[in-house]
Order: structure tokens, then sequence, then C-alpha cells
């Protein structure tokens, strides 16, 4: 990215202050931040809403000494970004806008560990009933470096017992064709991302009357997101 001339961070945030505690100033992390600091502060670090200047400058909320929460940064050349931030990275909904030769840029959008990454917030997954009465699905991801999927199958909360299953069939683009025949639990290692699959499942049920039938569902199930999940399937 070409960088443009120095303007002055005055031009858009008043930042010209110096905290005072005791006469001993509250401590940013953020390197470029480190100059004067006022506003709230905790156990010596900033804490709260704020304004902090260095060689970049920070107006917004702070967490343990990081920009954290909604805020406005400016770096030193011009460019600045205004929305979320998390643990001094930006992370939610937000605004970057820069010159590259001349021409503003702007990156408006949803923002995850300092990057860019889509105009709206990515749906982590995502479903839709192929046959069978209506059900719910809840996605937990549990480590975003990982590759496993868990997919579980509940009624009232607990797992259904493998003997109420008559049959059952996942196809997936991970796993082309697998036949699991009669499990409430699906575990697929090495998952390919975006992962999408196929459930299907004949299970029995017994109704107001007493009566124990035979319930065929089918589900579509869509993961977007990187990592490491469990998918439990509530009937």
């Amino acid at each position: 990215m070409k960088k443009i001339g120095f303007i002055s961070l005055f031009a858009l945030l008043p930042f010209c202050f110096i905290a005072q505690d005791k006469g001993k100033p509250y401590k940013v992390l953020v390197k470029n931040l480190q100059g004067t600091y006022e506003g709230k502060s905790k156990r010596g670090l900033a804490h709260g809403k704020g304004t902090a200047a260095g060689v970049d400058a920070y107006k917004g909320t702070f967490y343990k000494g990081f920009p954290h929460g909604k805020g406005t940064y400016i770096w030193l050349n011009g460019d600045y970004y205004i929305g979320n931030w998390k643990h001094g990275k930006r992370s939610g909904m937000g605004k970057f806008v820069s010159m590259i030769d001349s021409v503003e840029t702007v990156l408006d959008g949803y923002w995850e560990d300092d990057q860019y990454v889509a105009k709206t917030k990515p749906v982590d997954f995502k479903y839709r009933t192929l046959a069978g009465p209506k059900i719910r699905l809840s996605y937990l991801q549990s480590n975003k470096k990982g590759n496993t999927i868990e997919i579980s199958i509940r009624r009232n909360g607990d797992e259904v017992n493998d003997s109420d299953f008559v049959n059952s069939r996942f196809i997936s683009n991970t796993v082309t064709t697998q036949s699991s025949g009669s499990t409430s639990e699906f575990i697929i290692k090495n998952a390919v991302f975006p992962f999408k699959a196929e459930l299907w499942f004949t299970i029995l049920e017994e109704n107001i009357h007493s009566n124990v039938t035979e319930v065929r569902y089918g589900i579509e199930i869509e993961v977007f997101r990187k990592g490491d999940a469990i998918i439990y399937i509530d009937l």
C-alpha cells in the first residue's frame, strides 16, 4: 500500500491529553499509542473509555490496556478505522479508510483478528430440513485451529438410544459416502471447509397413544467456519 503524507491527528480527533493519577500516567499496551492518555483505568492500565496518542492515536474503549469495544484509530499516515476492537485488533463490524495513489479506498464490513473478512458477518453454519418433522440445530465451536466435526442427535436433551435407530446414512464433501448403521453420533475428521453434508436416518418414536412408529428424517448441514465443532440435532 502506498503511504500518503502525514495528516495531523488533531484534524480528526482532539488528542492532546495527559492522564493524571497522582502524577503517574495510565499505561496503554499498544506501542504506537504510548505517549499521552486520558481516561479511565484499572490497576494501572487503560480500562474503559479513554483517549491515547503516540505515533498513532485512538479514542474509544479500552480493556486491560488494549483497544477493546468501539473506537476510532488513526495511523500516522492518516489512514483510520472506525468500529469494533478485541484485545487490540480490529474485530467485528468496522470501516477502514486509506489513500492509495491519491484515491480513497474503503473497506467497510466485518473484521476478524485484524483482517477484513466480508461485507457482513459470515454465518458459522446453516441447515435445512429435507424430510421429517421440524428439528433444531445448535453449533458450538471448540477450537478454531482444528478440523473435526462431531454431530450428535438428541431427543429431550439426551442422546437418542442406538436401539431406537432403524437405519442412518451420512454423505459429505469430506467422506463421499459413510454408512454408519445405527448410531446417534457421527464424527468427521479432517473436514474440508466449507463443510457440507446430508444426514438421513429413521428412528422409532412413541406417539401420544403409546404407539411406536418409524419416523424418517433428512437434514442438510453446511459449516463455513474452520475449526473443531459440535453440532447438536434436537428432535
